[in-house]
């Protein structure tokens, strides 16, 4: 029995450590949201892997310096980042977006101690998506719990704030928007919380993920672990 008791335990332990979130072990949910141009196209929180923010309407488009802006957020699970996006303002009749800005476009994420885990130079060449243009990277994985900063440097662009329709993906939850006063990014914690419960914050910066579900593998591992701990409980008895 102590025996069979050893096995279950090595099957259950195998299991949970290859059902963790892992990118080398998970097929990825392929990605969704709005799409289209500007924000004709309506945001849709349901779909598989929306970027982190969209929205249905602008109503400001506008600039006043050179600005680090962005917002903090917290994943609800762990996240696969893929790409990194930035707000163009041209797709929404503003003056200046990324077809026309200088200084602009760079979109980096942070972890809380301020250490850059990935940047991208955005560019109205990036796929389109909504509001954004994206530019893919190596893949970030973002642990459930912990709290992130997308920062992007607006240069002489338009940004935006306290657009209509906005959604934030169910997959986080957003803190605050952040901004800082620099003509480069730069990481900041400064910012304000939401205004009487409203995402209303400034944007800026945007980011896609991807979901991970365990390989079928895994589970079958975990089923034959069992399947064979049964078998020696039953000779064990002399059934």
């Amino acid at each position: 029995m102590a025996k069979c008791l050893r096995i279950l335990g090595f099957s259950v332990v195998l299991a949970v450590v290859m059902l963790a979130p892992s990118v080398a072990w998970a097929d990825t949910v392929s990605g969704g949201g709005n799409s289209g141009s500007g924000s004709v196209a309506t945001y849709n929180p349901n779909v598989a892997d929306p970027p982190l923010v969209s929205f249905t309407g602008v109503t400001t488009n506008f600039t006043n310096a050179t600005w680090s802006l962005g917002y903090e957020f917290s994943p609800k699970t762990a996240l696969s980042v893929d790409a990194l996006g930035f707000y163009n303002a041209n797709l929404t009749g503003g003056a200046v977006g990324l077809a026309n800005c200088v200084g602009c476009g760079e979109v980096g994420l942070y972890d809380s101690s301020g250490t850059l885990l990935g940047s991208a130079l955005v560019t109205s060449a990036g796929a389109q998506v909504g509001d954004f243009n994206y530019v893919t990277i190596p893949t970030i994985v973002l642990l459930a719990g912990q709290d992130y900063y997308l920062l992007a440097e607006t240069g002489n662009a338009d940004y935006t704030w306290n657009p209509t329709g906005l959604g934030v993906s169910p997959y986080v939850t957003w803190v605050q928007e952040l901004d800082t006063y620099s003509p480069t990014l730069a990481f900041t914690t400064s910012g304000e919380a939401p205004l009487g419960g409203k995402f209303w914050g400034i944007y800026g910066p945007n980011l896609e993920t991807t979901a991970t579900v365990p390989e079928p593998s895994v589970l079958l591992l975990l089923g034959t672990g069992l399947l064979g701990l049964a078998g020696l409980m039953r000779r064990k008895i002399g059934i």
